[in-house]
């Protein structure tokens, strides 16, 4: 008795409500989008309200398909003038009221579908700081020399780099350049008016970013860097020590020196800047760079602390939330973009954007070509 006398009052209670709306309920809750039921006006036009009452669409149109008949997302709505267009199940008009002729419509949400479902291309330069020129500037676990990418070669070689990743055409070029402090970041880039590249500061933000930017009309660079994170690099060393940990140790500092070797044979032999991204860049390269994390840091320590594995935590983390600062910027009308910043950072959103499956990216060497 007192779920019919609940019933009878809400139905009593819409029935006043849509009253005064001017319209009344013609069709039922449901059968069109969930919680929302058909009304019309006097005058014959059609809209939705909730199971509250109120309207989630102004009942202005003068047919209203189902949802059903356009992969469930969409509607067909027809102005009282006779044009078309449609809405989605939020009730917002994806496409204008404008088409004169269903066909017309059909194509403009044709092309919308299409548009939702292409990938959006993440064009990955992952870099060394290029203010490691100078050795004073290196805070990095790994010591190694660096090209100059002031020198004559090397700014050629930008400039086309920075005449490709142009004909690549990002939409939004991210930079690790901390996210809070966005606002120092536009003052920074609104300022910027190069001459002369050659006397400018060797950093990869303004040499290869700001310059792209400048070269196709951005009005703004993003930033995304996270800095608020550990890296208790020493203390893990000091506590693999106590740990006898010491075989470990001389594998990673023997490690260490090798890629030094290697790394260092190549900057002498080439001095390119080219041939450094695409070295850094390489799969192999990335593979052992979060290897490290994962081999050597997890398992440091004894069985009582966790050290290691709260450093490679903190790594981590701090990719993780760089990475949510990109997305965070990312709308749907972005359809290219370019995220520049070091090496492992890099090798990290390469493996979080293989889970995205509407993201697809795309290397430095790809572009080059």
């Amino acid at each position: 008795m007192k779920k019919r006398f609940l019933t009878l009052a809400f139905f009593v209670v819409s029935t006043i409500c849509f009253a005064q709306n001017g319209y009344k309920k013609v069709g039922k809750y449901d059968e069109y989008n969930k919680d929302w039921a058909l009304v019309k006006t006097i005058s014959g036009t059609y809209g939705f309200v909730n199971r509250n009452g109120e309207t989630v669409v102004e009942p202005i149109y003068d047919e209203i398909e189902k949802f059903t008949e356009n992969s469930g997302k969409y509607a067909l709505v027809k102005s009282v003038a006779g044009s078309y267009g449609f809405i989605d199940r939020n009730g917002k008009e994806v496409i204008p009221i404008i088409y004169w002729n269903k066909h017309d419509a059909n194509e403009q949400l044709k092309s919308l579908k299409e548009t939702e479902n292409k990938e959006l291309e993440v064009l990955l330069v992952g870099t060394f700081h290029f203010r490691n020129f100078n050795p004073k500037n290196n805070g990095d676990v790994v010591q190694t020399n660096e090209v100059d990418v002031l020198s004559d070669q090397n700014q050629k070689e930008l400039r086309l780099i920075s005449d490709k990743i142009s004909e690549f055409n990002p939409d939004k070029i991210f930079i690790e350049f901390p996210f809070e402090n966005q606002n120092k970041l536009d003052s920074l880039f609104n300022s910027f008016a190069p001459k002369n590249y050659n006397n400018l500061d060797r950093s990869e933000n303004i040499q290869l970013a700001f310059r792209v930017a400048k070269q196709i009309n951005h009005t703004k660079i993003f930033g995304y860097d996270y800095r608020i994170a550990s890296f208790p690099y020493d203390e893990m060393l000091e506590t693999m020590e106590k740990a006898n940990q010491g075989d470990l140790i001389e594998i990673d500092d023997a490690q260490i020196k090798e890629y030094e070797a290697e790394y260092n044979k190549l900057v002498n032999s080439t001095k390119s800047v080219t041939e450094i991204l695409y070295y850094l860049n390489d799969d192999k390269n990335r593979k052992a760079d979060l290897g490290w994390y994962l081999n050597f840091a997890n398992k440091a320590g004894s069985e009582k602390d966790s050290v290691g594995s709260f450093l490679a935590s903190e790594w981590y983390r701090r990719n993780l939330v760089m990475y949510s600062n990109i997305q965070k910027q990312i709308n749907t009308n972005d359809k290219k973009i370019m995220i520049l910043s070091g090496a492992s950072h890099i090798a990290v959103f390469k493996d979080f954007i293989s889970y995205n499956p509407k993201w697809n990216t795309i290397e430095l060497k790809e572009i080059m070509k």
